[in-house]
């Protein structure tokens, strides 16, 4: 793989640009006062920039030299996360052990990523998107995707200059706080770091607030190399009651190392089964017509009866071990069911009992924006 390196004009463009980000900060020299605290007036009378204004121009200038930086051709992060390992690439719980996560990126005319952790690979080989769970599930999508399956904010971590240019103009712009500083290395070398208070907006008693990264009040924490702009730190911390929980951390960045092409093939297993959207049943209808606590009841029935066939029009892929899992259960008890504000669905509260006597009490997720139009069991299993 070529490695980057920078032309003579480049590197002219990329000094400017450092020595007036260097002036900027020089502002307020790694001492922001409060964004809400008054104007500060000079000795002749007239009122100084605020510290709202002075972190804009400071992020302007970080964004300008980010721009002027080299262009990576490939990234790997190898990170830690608190989520479980088969689970959505966006979940997160203080809860939750840490399980290692890897992201790929390869640059050029035909990009492309890989996002794995233990129980959960996707991968865009440039022309198709493809993920794995456990070895038994496959989601694809004939074409090649930016991000998929939730994993967005996994694979922009690749482009530091996406998050200088966006994603940090886009904080300033929902009014977020944000702080920069500055830090020396042992070795003398220095480095921007930029923490940000991501907000939700979601209220307290939202059932999904904090389970999913874009759901989450956070604190997180970008390190990047002064001259490069090239990130080389992320730790994002979940705000709770009883403290701040580090949810993420990147242990190591590698930029422009060669990529074995097997990272980005996907071997499916024979026996994993493929996931379809819902299509268009003989009497869809009937089934257009049930209410999110109404489709419950029928999928948990049919699993009652080990009926498959009705099963399998509320939930897919039904392989060999999830009949075992439902098979013959007794539906205890259905609650009310509610819509929270970032999901597209319902969730209806439920307890069962299984075969073995035990019981479990959870959430069932459902929605209907399929082409079938009608409601499905989409998590909470």
């Amino acid at each position: 793989m070529k490695s980057f390196h920078l032309t003579s004009r480049g590197v002219v463009v990329a000094s400017v640009i450092l020595v007036g980000l260097s002036a900027i900060l020089g502002v307020v020299p790694w001492r922001l006062v409060a964004a809400d605290a008054p104007p500060a007036e000079t000795e002749s009378g007239s009122v100084s920039e605020t510290a709202s204004e002075t972190i804009q121009k400071q992020i302007e200038a970080l964004a300008q030299a980010a721009e002027a930086g080299p262009e990576a051709g490939s990234v790997h992060i190898a990170a830690e996360m608190r989520t479980p390992p088969q689970d959505n690439f966006s979940t997160i719980g203080a809860e939750f052990k840490f399980v290692p996560i890897d992201i790929w990126k390869q640059f050029g005319d035909k990009p492309k990523w890989r996002v794995e952790k233990p129980g959960r690979v996707a991968v865009m080989d440039g022309d198709s998107t493809v993920m794995l769970i456990l070895q038994q599930m496959v989601v694809k999508f004939p074409y090649a995707a930016q991000s998929a399956f939730d994993n967005h904010w996994l694979v922009r971590l690749c482009n530091s200059k996406e998050i200088v240019t966006r994603e940090f103009r886009a904080a300033l712009a929902k009014g977020w706080d944000v702080k920069l500083a500055e830090e020396t290395s042992a070795s003398g070398e220095k480095k921007v770091v930029v923490t940000i208070e991501a907000k939700s907006g979601l209220p307290d008693n939202d059932y999904l607030k904090n389970k999913f990264f874009d759901g989450a009040d956070l604190r997180c924490v970008y390190r990047f190399d002064a001259k490069t702009v090239r990130l080389e730190g992320f730790d994002a911390y979940l705000h709770r009651p009883d403290g701040d929980v580090k949810v993420i951390t990147i242990g190591r960045i590698e930029y422009d190392q060669p990529i074995e092409p097997k990272v980005f093939t996907l071997k499916i297993p024979e026996t994993a089964n493929v996931y379809k959207e819902p299509q268009r049943l003989s009497n869809n209808e009937k089934y257009e017509k049930m209410t999110p606590l109404e489709t419950a009841r029928a999928f948990f029935e049919a699993c009652a009866k080990e009926d498959w066939d009705e099963a399998g029009k509320f939930y897919q892929p039904l392989n060999d071990a999830t009949k075992k899992y439902l098979g013959g259960l007794e539906l205890v008890h259905l609650g009310e069911p509610f819509k929270p504000k970032l999901y597209p669905g319902w969730i209806i509260p439920y307890e069962i009992k299984f075969k073995d006597g035990s019981t479990k009490s959870w959430n069932l997720a459902v929605r209907n924006d399929n082409p079938a139009k009608r409601y499905v069991v989409d998590g909470g299993l």
